[in-house]
């Protein structure tokens, strides 16, 4: 717990600071994703999922500082393909931006926080039940991107690497089960 209490702080400093950028050097828009998850662990496959949300770019030459916040539905699979889970949630990825021309590379961290119970799809043979609560609600991790911008349309592509075991076995015990995704990002700034 005192992990996430660092993370959520680290998080809560990162949007103060943003919000005491110059207002003239800061723009806002909108982001859609559709995003490719998987899990660390063996024997999980990846599935596809999307997301949409605001994002706010401070321009900083020549570095700065990108805040997203994204409602993001990630699926991941089991066993062949047979089982699927979803997870809804709320992520917010921080980002310094290195501007070379109009291409741009990102790097930074992300929080999530899970909305709500897992689904889960399987066929009956299985015996899942239809959800299960998740075994952490929060996850956070390393982003790296490279995308580009003309005339405010946005266009990125970014890989999660997470840090928390999201996972436990039959017996409780964590699991290396992290998140690992590839995301692409169309947006508009205003």
């Amino acid at each position: 717990m005192k992990m996430n209490s660092k993370v959520l702080a680290g998080a809560v400093f990162a949007m103060a600071l943003a919000a005491t950028a110059p207002a003239q050097a800061q723009v806002y828009g909108i982001k859609g994703d559709l995003n490719y998850t998987g899990s660390s662990a063996s024997g999980y496959g990846y599935g596809l999922g999307f997301g949409a949300g605001g994002s706010m770019l401070m321009n900083m030459e020549p570095v700065g500082v990108e805040v997203d916040l994204l409602f993001n539905r990630r699926k991941i699979t089991a066993a062949d393909g047979d089982v699927e889970f979803t997870q809804n949630s709320l992520d917010l990825p921080v980002q310094a931006v290195f501007g070379l021309g109009p291409v741009m590379l990102t790097a930074g961290g992300y929080l999530s926080y899970a909305l709500g119970d897992t689904s889960i799809s399987a066929p009956a043979a299985y015996g899942l039940a239809d959800s299960a609560e998740p075994t952490t609600s929060l996850d956070f991790g390393l982003v790296v991107g490279v995308g580009g911008m003309f005339e405010g349309v946005s266009v990125e592509g970014r890989f999660l690497l997470g840090l928390v075991d999201l996972g436990e076995d039959q017996a409780g015990n964590s699991v290396d089960s992290k998140t690992r995704a590839f995301d692409l990002l169309v947006g508009y700034y205003f």
